[in-house]
């Protein structure tokens, strides 16, 4: 991890007839969601009061009479990439002409975000095993590790491209194998030395199998607007 994202908390008070139809909007942009939870939110009971004045549509209530209603105040954890749309949602379910939205930033914030991903082996195989998968599954002419092949590993790290300074923070990931595409030798042994084994597969390597993804994911959400092409990036290097 190298940060968060920002978190707010976002509150609205609703007439109680209309709280579920606000609080799945917001649900829908994107709100109550974590890293392990989602369609989280919290209701608490509330009485609004208002007089709309000449002019006003209001959704209860008469213009020049004092109005009473039973609300709700529906409260909202949203992470800062979809916090406008879900402020949108809201004032565009909310059945008030003028509602009153509160967004606080908290302190403690959202989700993390960084560089790389780890998790763990279906079941633990040794390094050397691990190396030949994946060369195939990455289909290049030969990758590089580094530590006992007899070793058995099973919980993996991985960044793309030239990741080798990162080897710390996959051992506090509780890495015991990190693949990436380049690894330089005092990174290896200083590596090595804290338990940590590597699987070199070169930059090309490490990057080029998900450039195809990269071009149909902009195909789908570009459409023909945009046409989208995707290079084959020749590795510089020949094994011999």
């Amino acid at each position: 991890p190298t940060g968060r994202y920002a978190a707010f908390l976002v509150a609205i008070y609703v007439p109680t007839a209309e709280a579920e139809r606000v609080r799945e909007a917001a649900w829908a942009a994107g709100a109550g969601r974590s890293e392990r939870y989602e369609r989280s939110a919290y209701a608490m009971p509330a009485a609004g009061t208002f007089r709309p004045v000449a002019g006003a549509h209001p959704a209860a209530g008469t213009p020049g009479a004092q109005a009473h209603t039973e609300e709700q105040r529906l409260e909202f954890l949203v992470d800062e990439r979809v916090l406008g749309g879900v402020t949108a949602a809201i004032l565009e379910a909310h059945p008030y002409e003028e509602p009153a939205l509160e967004v606080i930033e908290l302190k403690n914030g959202g989700e993390a975000y960084g560089f790389g991903l780890v998790g763990d082996l279906a079941a633990p195989r040794t390094l050397a095993r691990l190396a030949a998968e994946v060369k195939a599954a990455l289909g290049l002419p030969a990758v590089r590790y580094v530590g006992n092949g007899d070793r058995e590993v099973g919980r993996l790290a991985w960044l793309g491209g030239s990741g080798g300074d990162y080897f710390k923070q996959a051992l506090a990931a509780g890495a015991e194998a990190y693949i990436t595409g380049e690894v330089r030798h005092h990174a290896a042994l200083d590596g090595l030395q804290a338990g940590l084994c590597f699987i070199e597969v070169g930059h090309v390597g490490s990057e080029q199998p998900v450039v195809p993804f990269l071009a149909e994911f902009f195909r789908e959400k570009l459409g023909d607007a945009v046409p989208v092409t995707a290079l084959n990036q020749v590795d510089p290097f020949t094994v011999v």
